[in-house]
């Protein structure tokens, strides 16, 4: 049998001979697949010369347009076409990690985007976000998100490699991955976790997706390190660690305290930290310990310059309605403040 030119300019072609008599089949192929893939890669390739008018073996694969389809030896069923072939061959095409096609070019369900699937996952395109590879953690759990047609859309990157993890962005959000993290982020709260530095900042990655609570339809999504909270109403917010903590205890958004006010601050003195809420209430921290401050006591306790002042900080909760006549107590580092039913007030220090 007449040789013909094969996908690798670069192989050695022995006249007489098919590249299944050449070379070792992967396992899983026959050698009737790898001629029947040999005869219709030389089929298009001929073509491909004939349009673009090229003459020579040498150069027989640039001349293929890159919207020109192909056989990649030796799955001779499928074809790869357009630009999923571009971005095929541009990760090394069989030899990447995706392996060889399992199927043709699929129709999404939106009757717009386009799907191959291969051995080690599929690669999507879409006219305004280009063609990309979505496999392992990425693949689970976008299809978590219903793929294309949730609120993630069509992939618009490859996986990018971050330090300790991966990113792979979409139209709608991101999704994060670490060895000991996956989630999915978007809209505000993404813009709001990137303009703290991503998974380089306070926060380090995502530790949930992003969920839906009923109160003025809000969102919200964990991280290793804290919580970014969003509503229509109060924006989005972060907290991180012992404040984020006590915020639960009260039963977060539907809880007394309501929504963050503020993103979790740092003290005037450099060294606590606090966040104010709907209920006008803060919760304090410092050195590992965080107490709500309700708002009678946060008024009295600001005129007293809050932590710069003689009570320092807040040493214990407050306590409601503790004994006849008294509405709040609390105690400070350094002293306490007791207001009544009244309005009446009395601090003390230590």
């Amino acid at each position: 049998m007449e040789w013909t030119p094969t996908q690798n300019p670069n192989s050695t072609i022995v006249p007489g001979k098919m590249r299944s008599d050449r070379q070792e089949l992967p396992e899983g192929f026959t050698k009737e697949d790898a001629d029947k893939a040999e005869i219709a890669e030389a089929k298009l390739l001929a073509a491909s010369r004939s349009r673009n008018a090229r003459t020579t073996t040498s150069n027989a694969v640039a001349a293929a347009a890159p919207t020109d389809c192909m056989v990649y030896f030796p799955a001779w069923q499928y074809v790869v076409c357009g630009e999923i072939r571009v971005k095929y061959d541009s990760l090394g095409g069989p030899n990447s990690f995706l392996l060889w096609p399992t199927s043709n070019e699929l129709v999404n369900p939106d009757q717009v985007g386009r799907r191959q699937t291969f051995a080690n996952g599929p690669i999507y395109w879409h006219p305004n976000a280009g063609a990309h590879p979505v496999v392992n953690h990425f693949m689970m759990k976008w299809g978590q998100h219903n793929w294309e047609a949730g609120f993630l859309g069509y992939p618009t990157t490859d996986e990018i490699v971050l330090q300790n993890g991966r990113r792979q962005d979409f139209q709608g959000g991101s999704i994060y991955w670490s060895p000991v993290s996956l989630g999915a982020i978007g809209g505000a709260i993404r813009d709001k976790y990137h303009a703290l530095g991503a998974e380089t900042g306070p926060l380090g990655y995502p530790s949930s997706d992003e969920i839906a609570v009923n109160k003025y339809n809000g969102r919200y999504n964990n991280f290793l390190n804290g919580t970014i909270t969003w509503s229509g109403q109060t924006g989005a917010r972060v907290l991180y660690g012992s404040i984020r903590d006590v915020w639960t205890q009260y039963g977060r958004e539907d809880g007394e305290l309501g929504y963050p006010q503020s993103d979790e601050q740092v003290a005037a003195d450099g060294v606590g930290h606090f966040a104010q809420f709907e209920s006008r209430d803060a919760v304090y921290s410092v050195l590992g310990g965080a107490w709500k401050v309700p708002w009678k006591v946060l008024a009295v306790w600001t005129i007293l310059q809050r932590e710069q002042g003689a009570l320092g900080y807040p040493a214990e909760a407050a306590r409601h309605n503790v004994a006849q006549g008294i509405e709040w107590r609390q105690k400070f580092q350094n002293g306490e403040i007791t207001i009544g039913d009244d309005g009446y007030v009395y601090f003390r220090h230590f």
